[in-house]
């Protein structure tokens, strides 16, 4: 019984010395009061004021949203270019269809077709 009656006592005083704590800065020991003129009272106001910050900061996106729905209707180009460049023209072998009176023809001949770069432009 006699502990239920100190429990009962004890917790709503820890609870209370907590709150006056909070309330007096003692647990940070910081202790910070200001003195303003009219003027710098405003300005510490006007720099300070949680609504002026989210407006601004949903003027500044509603700005971006217009240029964002601005570039949606705007053409858009897509455009591209491949570019090769072949060291060594591709070879085709081929039989030698060229009559040949002296016996000493190949009976293959390596033909090069095409050119050595190649820019070709890619357009959808």
């Amino acid at each position: 019984m006699n502990y239920r009656f100190l429990s009962l006592l004890i917790v709503p005083l820890v609870f209370f010395w907590q709150i006056s704590e909070a309330q007096n800065n003692l647990a940070t020991g910081i202790k910070r009061t200001m003195a303003f003129s009219l003027e710098q009272a405003q300005a510490y106001a006007y720099e300070n004021n949680f609504d002026l910050k989210n407006s601004a900061t949903d003027v500044e996106l509603a700005r971006k949203m217009v240029k964002q729905n601005t570039a949606i209707g705007l053409p858009q180009v897509n455009a591209g270019i491949d570019y090769m460049d072949y060291l060594k023209t591709p070879t085709t072998v081929i039989p030698n269809f060229i009559p040949d009176t002296t016996g000493r023809a190949p009976k293959t001949l390596e033909v090069s077709f095409g050119v050595s770069i190649i820019l070709r432009p890619k357009l959808p």
